[in-house]
């Protein structure tokens, strides 16, 4: 003969009060047999005539009662939570294989549901993060670096080379530049664009090809 080993645990974690208070009802629990969850229990109020057509009244109590859920559906009107739970466990033992078959297909349908609400997440996550770069970048993507201005340019460079890296900036808008960093010009799929720290923060501009006796040093 076939033996269960019929055990519970909290349905949530940290809500494990099996009992309640004066104050606070009990916490639900899950039913399990050998160790797979099959349903569960919890407290409630139970009005039959209000409830007819949703569950089964297997334990005739109205009012304040324990209710179950699991092979047997929605069973309520219980007077302890073992009451609950032995409504569906009656039920699973009369055929354990084939509610065994349907636990599994309902779980396979709950990580599936699952996944998909991941997968509509993560796409609208890809979705305000795309908005996110097109404000930030101009409606384009970055491209490969064509031209690099050195941090610190001006230090060491000689004075008509600076003069001619100076007039390009300022030629193409570019009066934001620390000079402490970098200034790279991207060919992007439209234009080339000039991307730089700007001391506030960080700039994006558009630019043109760099003068031939401009810094390409990088």
């Amino acid at each position: 003969m076939r033996t269960f080993t019929v055990t519970r645990r909290p349905r949530y974690e940290g809500y494990d009060d099996l009992h309640g208070t004066a104050r606070t009802a009990p916490d639900e629990f899950l039913i399990l047999i050998d160790g797979a969850e099959i349903g569960g229990t919890y407290w409630c109020s139970y009005n039959p005539a209000a409830a007819a057509g949703w569950g089964w009244n297997d334990g005739g109590l109205p009012g304040e009662s324990w209710a179950s859920w699991g092979p047997r559906g929605l069973s309520c009107g219980h007077p302890s939570r073992e009451a609950a739970e032995q409504a569906q466990v009656r039920e699973y033992v009369t055929d354990p294989d084939g509610h065994d078959r349907q636990l599994a297909m309902a779980r396979a349908q709950q990580q599936a549901e699952q996944a998909q609400r991941q997968a509509e997440r993560d796409a609208e996550d890809e979705r305000r993060e795309a908005e996110r770069r097109r404000e930030r970048l101009g409606d384009d993507e970055p491209g490969p670096t064509v031209w690099t201005l050195p941090a610190y340019h001006a230090l060491y460079a000689d004075e008509d080379e600076v003069r001619a890296v100076a007039d390009w900036l300022e030629a193409n808008g570019i009066e934001d530049v620390s000079g402490q960093h970098e200034v790279r010009v991207e060919q992007r799929a439209t234009r080339r664009a000039a991307v730089y720290e700007a001391p506030s923060g960080s700039g994006t501009a558009a630019a043109r090809q760099p003068p031939r006796h401009a810094s390409s040093r990088s």
